[in-house]
């Protein structure tokens, strides 16, 4: 931190003696001076008078030409050791009328992002501890100390390349580094701020430490709080607020005062905040924007859903009523693995085999993603099983594959066939489109946005869909399903319901069946405390769902974060 000017002076406050400066009769130092990397270039003459004002004495000098200083000094005099000056300051001009602040006695810093330097010393918090020895030099040094430029620089070499890189990854459709990215960036700017504020500890009397200190905690904090998708803004908004109150109160504080002299207030919280703001409308817009790009299709659900309870709000009453009797409302279901002990024997092994999920009394919830998407392997093949033989006691369908057309483009509106005519012809069996485990990308992403990283509650790992002509065929499945001794039904989600809001699916109707397969052989693999997830959809509602729309609710899905 260099300081350019040509006029120099030091203002005297108050002695050691406690009397106001300009009330002593006494010279209370004999010179001072600047100096530039430690090294004297000029000082006034010994004898001069001081220039008593009201506000205090001071000591003035000018050069002929604008010099670069990082340091100044002043001498005590040989007079009492009660006129020895205890509150200054050190002050600079370019044209002798205006003058800045540019030192103080005992300083403590003041913390300001907004401008450069982050920290300055402005005004003196306490009394200085004058030497008592006669014609003894007190240097000052205007440079940053160590740790107040590492609070400055350590960040920007945090955060500047990681939010670039970050923002680069992102754009690259690649949150999840992107993601790893900016928590590396936040973890380290913490961890560089609270260095800087251990430094301040050691090498000052500790209160200008609260900031970095302060802001550091935060840094990490928000590195934690990354990995949540949706706290984010919200943390953000926090974090802009709390540093605006952590740094004018610190001022307060210190100094006395929310501003420093005539500086404005503290401004970086509230640039924070301003662009936390920004963020919400710039989502907003974006959201906005994508909900245009599905309103057709949406329009088009909502005609179907209008016709549909117009002509068969009967079957929608007899299927709620239906669900009612299947299955009471519950707590939410969570992933679960059964706690198999004492497997040191075949004994053991056949015993732990021939127990259900069902006859434990406090089966744990699974934690490991990996060992979550084991347990979805080993009841895929079984799911699909079992809806085969749902679909063929219910008239139910499953789609197709899309074929290509003669020009060589794939159909928009995907096919379906009952289970009951494709067994029959090969051909058509082998078109079936069979539903796959869940990517492991979206299954991430699903559980930053929407679970707080809580692996046992994400229940569509395995799933399947089964599509039918009419209401009635798809009551009669579900009935199948609750009769069936290998399935235990955990949750049913009717959204074909005639009070029920469909906002969250962009107007796209169907119902939902979280189940367990207890068969023997998820029982064998150990996997029977799996939940999957079944959906039953009409056909009218099938159609009208395209592979273009499909990837517009996906945009839409994505602008809201879920």
């Amino acid at each position: 931190y260099v300081v350019q000017a040509s006029h120099f002076r030091m203002v005297l406050l108050s002695h050691r003696d406690g009397s106001a400066a300009g009330t002593a009769s006494q010279t209370a130092i004999q010179a001072f001076g600047i100096l530039k990397d430690g090294c004297h270039i000029a000082r006034r003459p010994e004898g001069v008078t001081f220039n008593h004002s009201t506000s205090g004495s001071t000591f003035q000098f000018s050069t002929s030409d604008p010099v670069q200083i990082d340091g100044w000094y002043f001498e005590t005099s040989n007079g009492p050791t009660g006129m020895d000056p205890v509150m200054f300051r050190f002050e600079t001009s370019t044209d002798g009328l205006l003058w800045d602040v540019r030192g103080v006695g005992s300083c403590s810093y003041a913390w300001n992002l907004t401008y450069f330097p982050p920290v300055s010393c402005h005004r003196q918090a306490s009394s200085y501890n004058t030497t008592t020895v006669r014609r003894a030099r007190e240097l000052f040094d205007l440079r940053l100390p160590w740790h107040g430029e590492l609070s400055f620089l350590g960040p920007h070499a945090f955060l500047v390349p990681t939010v670039a890189l970050g923002t680069v990854l992102a754009t690259m459709q690649q949150p999840g580094m992107a993601k790893q990215t900016l928590i590396c960036g936040m973890i380290g700017c913490g961890l560089t701020l609270l260095s800087a504020g251990y430094g301040s500890v050691l090498e000052t009397d500790g209160s200008s430490s609260l900031f970095p200190v302060l802001w550091g905690l935060e840094s990490l904090l928000l590195g934690a709080v990354v990995s949540v998708e949706r706290w984010v803004p919200q943390f953000f908004l926090f974090h802009g607020v709390a540093m605006q109150l952590i740094n004018g109160g610190h001022n307060v504080l210190v100094f006395g005062d929310f501003r420093l002299g005539s500086d404005a207030p503290p401004m970086g919280g509230t640039y924070l905040v301003f662009i936390v703001l920004l963020m919400y409308l710039l989502r907003l817009v974006a959201s906005e924007r994508a909900k245009r790009r599905i309103s057709r299709e949406k329009l088009e659900f909502d005609m179907i859903w209008d016709q549909l309870r117009t002509e068969a709000l009967d079957q929608l009453n007899g299927l709620e009523h239906l669900i009612g009797v299947v299955h009471q409302a519950s707590e939410e279901p969570r992933q679960r693995v059964r706690n198999v002990k004492n497997r040191v024997s075949s004994f053991f092994l056949k015993h732990a085999q021939e127990e259900s999920w069902a006859a434990q009394k406090e089966p744990s919830v699974v934690e490991n993603l990996d060992q979550l998407f084991a347990h979805a392997a080993g009841n895929h093949k079984e799911l699909k099983r079992k809806s085969q033989v749902w679909a063929l006691a219910s008239k139910g369908c499953f789609a197709l594959k899309q074929e290509a057309s003669g020009s060589g483009a794939a159909t928009t509106v995907p096919g379906y066939v009952q289970f009951g005519v494709a067994r029959e012809d090969p051909t058509v069996l082998k078109r079936i489109r069979w539903s796959a485990l869940k990517r492991i990308d979206r299954a991430i992403e699903k559980l930053s946005r929407s679970y707080m990283s809580d692996v046992s509650r994400l229940l569509d790992l395995c799933r399947e869909c089964l599509i039918f002509e009419n209401i009635d065929d798809m009551m009669h499945c579900i009935e199948v399903i609750s009769r069936d001794l290998e399935v235990e039904i955990l949750r049913i989600k009717n959204r074909l319901g005639p009070g029920q809001d469909a906002s969250d699916t962009a107007g796209y109707r169907f119902v939902l069946i979280n189940l367990r397969l207890v068969t023997a052989e998820t029982t064998r693999l150990g996997v029977d405390g799996h939940v999957c997830e079944l959906q039953l959809v009409l056909s009218s509602f099938w159609k009208a769902m395209t592979t273009a729309g499909h990837l517009k609710y996906v945009s839409w899905r994505n602008s809201r974060g879920k």
